[in-house]
């Protein structure tokens, strides 16, 4: 989803724009390049114009950074990280949910969504 948004932001110039008042940053798919970018990230913050970081909710960057004082200002969220669909505490607690006689039928379905 951040690829989708950054590539047609990318083609109705919306970055430009974005880099004419921040440095914009992408969270990396390698590994490898993960310290450079948040190095380059941290140095625009502190010496540069400050900067806009795109990241994915769970991702690399999301966790056990801490984007304290200036290290964030704010946060823009597009879609809810859902538990993953699959996992095993997701599929225990909807069959809970389902099994209970305390809850609606629907009510697993409900919670995830």
């Amino acid at each position: 989803m951040m690829l989708k948004y950054h590539e047609n932001w990318e083609e109705q110039s919306i970055i430009d724009e974005m880099k004419k008042i921040k440095d914009v940053y992408l969270e990396p798919k390698m590994s490898k390049k993960y310290k450079n970018v948040i190095s380059d990230y941290y140095t625009s913050i502190y010496k540069g114009k400050g900067a806009i970081m795109m990241a994915v909710c769970r991702g690399k960057i999301s966790e056990g950074l801490d984007f304290s004082d200036d290290g964030a200002r704010c946060a823009v969220l597009i879609g809810v990280p859902n538990p993953n669909y699959t996992a095993i505490k997701t599929v225990l607690k909807k069959e809970y949910l389902d099994k209970c006689p305390l809850y609606n039928e629907g009510a697993a379905k409900d919670w995830y969504e």
